[in-house]
């Protein structure tokens, strides 16, 4: 008896012992290995790609040392990742259903009753693990080293004005009735911090209060400046100064950051959600229906783009159980394949939302809807 009939008989056999669990812990062992192996390759590409191409054009151009060179890549690994873990899902479990197809054991499997409705659920449970990390990557890690990142760049680089750098920032918060709540005003912003801060706040009755500081930097975790160096004064609404109060550092909260006054539609992709919102509020009361549509459809994208990880751990599925016999490299193939049509699919649906033709659900959610139903079709083929 060859060696493949023989491992057909014997999950036969455990088959009608073991628990779904250990079906399942079966199925993530094999995932696995495949698994880290596409963080890696995925990884390395998006990082090539899209970081250490173009650090090598500045290392040339400005003489950046290789200790920074080599933290700015560290800085951006989190950024890469949100990329490859979904891509390394896909060719996961693309390759072990195949693998699995080919030694037989999709048919021992479908022998004892289990269809591929059954082997999904272990296949959605991790994709879904994968989909939450990437959220949560996206939102909280990736701001804040992206911007430490944008930090050791703007050191070496000598530019004589870096970007988003603006003097004599001045900006009114208004609130009911169109009466303006506070004033904030700044010398000047270099893209890191604020200097030469005054708020005066009219948010009290019968009481101002005007506060000053030296410097101001922004928290992206908190989407707060933390002010250091300050005095709040507390003026009467007679104009006598009641209070003089000084402080160290302090949590300031401004409706955004002060340099997105000039943001603009193409600027809103580099927005966490937090940040996004904040704008999406000036945004409306400014009246500017361009930047708004813009906003809105970055934050539906914000939300649809980690289940992407659920969409193509399930198309693995659906093409690694065709019954098609595809070594490791033709499974690398395909999954770049059908990520680059995912991505691209993706990039004109949030094209046609930016322009306004579809709305800002339909824009982010199409790709993400479209990939699902074409791997639930995949899945009931392969199962019949």
């Amino acid at each position: 008896m060859s060696p493949r009939r023989i491992g057909r008989r014997l999950i036969w056999q455990l088959g009608r012992i073991i628990p779904g669990s250990q079906l399942d812990w079966y199925l993530w062992r094999n995932i696995a290995p495949a698994f880290g192996l596409g963080i890696t390759i995925f990884a390395a590409l998006a990082l090539s790609v899209g970081v250490l191409f173009d650090l090598v054009r500045q290392v040339a151009e400005a003489q950046i040392p290789l200790t920074a060179v080599l933290q700015v890549l560290l800085l951006q690994i989190p950024y890469t990742l949100t990329f490859a873990l979904p891509m390394a899902v896909m060719l996961a479990v693309l390759t072990t259903i195949s693998r699995l197809g080919e030694d037989g054991e999709l048919v021992a499997f479908k022998s004892i009753g289990l269809s591929l409705y059954r082997l999904a659920a272990p296949i959605l449970a991790f994709s879904l693990m994968i989909s939450l990390i990437t959220f949560t990557l996206g939102e909280t890690v990736i701001p804040e080293f992206r911007s430490q990142s944008d930090q050791v760049l703007q050191r070496y680089l000598h530019q004589e004005e870096r970007v988003g750098q603006s003097r004599d920032i001045y900006y009114p918060e208004y609130g009911p009735n169109d009466q303006v709540r506070r004033l904030y005003y700044a010398k000047e912003f270099d893209g890191v911090s604020m200097r030469g801060i005054t708020v005066v706040d009219f948010s009290q009755p019968e009481l101002v209060q005007v506060i000053t500081a030296a410097q101001a930097n922004w928290s992206y975790p908190k989407s707060t400046w933390t002010i250091a160096d300050g005095v709040i004064y507390l003026v009467s609404s007679l104009g006598n100064i009641r209070d003089i109060i000084e402080f160290q550092q302090q949590q300031l909260v401004i409706p955004r950051k002060l340099e997105e006054d000039v943001l603009s539609p193409s600027q809103v992709t580099e927005l966490s959600t937090a940040q996004a919102r904040q704008a999406l509020t000036l945004a409306e009361q400014d009246q500017n229906p361009t930047l708004v549509r813009a906003l809105n459809v970055h934050l539906q994208q914000q939300y649809a783009q980690p289940f992407v990880a659920i969409v193509f751990g399930l198309m693995g599925l659906g093409f690694g159980a065709m019954g098609q016999k595809r070594g490791a490299a033709q499974g690398f193939g395909l999954s770049v394949g059908l990520i680059f049509a995912q991505i691209l699919l993706t990039y004109f649906a949030g094209a046609l939302g930016f322009v306004g033709i579809l709305t800002p659900v339909m824009a982010a959610w199409f790709p993400q809807g479209l990939g699902l139903a074409v791997a639930v079709w995949l899945i009931q083929r392969a199962n019949r």
